[in-house]
């Protein structure tokens, strides 16, 4: 049930202007910080096996990679660059997610979020 309000809540929530814009504004950051939050919420509770065997959570995961390498590129940070590299190289199009790899993934989307906060913070912490 959670997985599935995690996937409404993907569709709905990734900001649109993350791909088209050079710049974000804290509302567009905002955002992502939700989803990015709610995924973790739900990648902490959930078995690999489900996330690999949901193709609609898989694609908008890689939605999510995405989004964060544009973030990455539009601010030119080499750190988020890295960890969601990381990331993507893990996850791949075809859902082949491997058990052996799960906690390697899982740290670099930890350092990702954290890099993510940096910017958050550099960015928005005077609004």
């Amino acid at each position: 049930m959670k997985l599935s309000i995690l996937i409404i809540w993907l569709c709905l929530c990734l900001p649109p202007t993350l791909m088209a814009e050079s710049e974000l504004s804290c509302q567009d950051l905002q955002e992502l910080a939700d989803v990015l939050d709610d995924v973790v919420d739900v990648l902490n509770k959930t078995e690999v096996d489900a996330i690999r065997n949901d193709r609609v959570f898989d694609q908008r995961l890689g939605e999510l990679i995405d989004a964060l390498i544009a973030l990455a590129d539009i601010e030119e940070n080499g750190r988020l660059s890295n960890n969601v590299e990381e990331m993507a190289e893990i996850w791949d199009a075809e859902g082949a997610w491997k058990r052996s790899e799960w906690n390697n993934f899982r740290r670099a989307l930890d350092g990702a979020i954290n890099s993510f906060e940096r910017i958050r913070y550099k960015d928005c912490a005077r609004d």
